[in-house]
């Protein structure tokens, strides 16, 4: 009949769900109740996912991460993130305020490791401060002691992705170490190397590095401070 409606086609309900049509022989009253519950039960799930998935969120869960990693090492400071799945070995590790490490990253801090603030630490980046006895050892490979060779790493410092930092290395205030990058000597302040052996590439402007250390204009106490004021 032309003008009719056609029942096929589902209709929105008042509560915001898609019901069936009254004028369709499948139509069952019974269901409108369920399909409403529905509708609820999807809108908190949601709330729920949007809860889980803020800042908040987050910041709880790397709060509650920090009160175990605080077990292992000798200090964490203020406004500090660290990521899952981080191996600290030795205890002689000290972390600098407002510093960032990455998933999987490996810090044996056995000959001791310094981090100083504002630090970025890219996934998977790797910290070894000791080194095996074996040039006159009591047996092979190696023997049984080991030679405490402590990395400091200085003041907003940015560590790429994968990067070895070998035992008893500075890393000067501002460096950028390259990803993959394997750091066998002393990196000069403000230096970007990379390579393996890492070589320096480039120096930054000391005259935009050296206020930007001396005001403290860190990344990570930036976006600490930004997300303070949004609790």
């Amino acid at each position: 009949m032309p003008g009719s409606p056609d029942f096929s086609i589902p209709f929105r309900c008042p509560d915001d769900t898609v019901c069936v049509h009254p004028g369709r022989e499948d139509y069952d009253a019974r269901r409108e109740p369920l399909t409403a519950q529905k509708a609820r039960l999807r809108r908190i799930l949601g709330w729920i996912v949007h809860i889980l998935r803020s800042e908040w969120m987050s910041s709880l869960g790397n709060r509650l991460l920090i009160m175990t990693y605080r077990r292992k090492v000798r200090r964490i400071g203020r406004d500090v993130w660290m990521d899952l799945h981080i191996h600290l070995s030795g205890r002689e590790i000290y972390v600098d305020d407002a510093v960032y490490i990455g998933p999987w990253c490996r810090l044996y801090g056995k000959g001791g490791i310094w981090i100083g603030a504002g630090t970025i630490f890219g996934p998977e980046v790797t910290v070894l401060s000791g080194m095996p006895s074996y040039e006159d050892p009591a047996s092979l490979p190696f023997d049984a002691g080991s030679e405490p060779m402590p990395v400091r790493v200085g003041k907003g410092v940015w560590v790429g992705y994968g990067a070895i930092l070998c035992p008893g290395i500075r890393v000067g205030e501002g460096a950028v170490i390259g990803m993959g990058a394997v750091v066998t000597e002393d990196v000069p302040s403000g230096a970007v190397v990379g390579g393996n052996p890492a070589r320096v590439l480039r120096m930054r402007d000391p005259e935009v590095i050296r206020p930007l250390l001396r005001e403290d204009k860190l990344f990570g106490k930036d976006r600490a401070r930004m997300l303070r004021r949004r609790r």
